[in-house]
């Protein structure tokens, strides 16, 4: 693994250590294994990563940066999954984390949130 992914793997982890059910940083970097990594930043700081495998994507992005983390660049890989998989999938453990991903657009389908909207990056608005 590179330093760089390692980081955001243990923000990531930092970022849901509570609602993991005790699994180890170790178990959760295996579990991790296949996703692709993509390290979120805020003013130039790591505070963790968007997990992505096929259409499945979590973030898992440190307190510290609650609404300020979503940007261009995640909302353009939220496109890329999209435009590749038709939709965007992904599962929300908590209140914030359900009331995030559904301003986001995503639709609840039995437990599974599910998206089919693409951003418009020039205005950082919804198409």
């Amino acid at each position: 693994m590179s330093g760089e992914r390692d980081e955001a793997l243990l923000l990531a982890y930092q970022s849901a250590a509570d609602r993991l059910d005790g699994m180890t940083f170790s178990a959760f970097t295996a579990a991790a294994e296949h996703f692709e990594v993509n390290p979120v930043r805020v003013n130039g700081r790591m505070c963790g990563a968007v997990l992505v495998l096929g259409p499945e994507v979590h973030a898992c992005v440190l307190p510290a940066a609650r609404g300020r983390w979503f940007g261009r660049q995640e909302a353009a890989l939220l496109n890329r999954v999209i435009e590749q998989y038709g939709e965007a999938t992904t599962s929300a453990t908590t209140e914030d984390g359900r009331r995030f991903v559904e301003r986001l657009g995503f639709i609840n389908d039995n437990g599974i949130y599910r998206s089919t909207k693409k951003w418009a990056l020039n205005r950082s608005s919804r198409k």
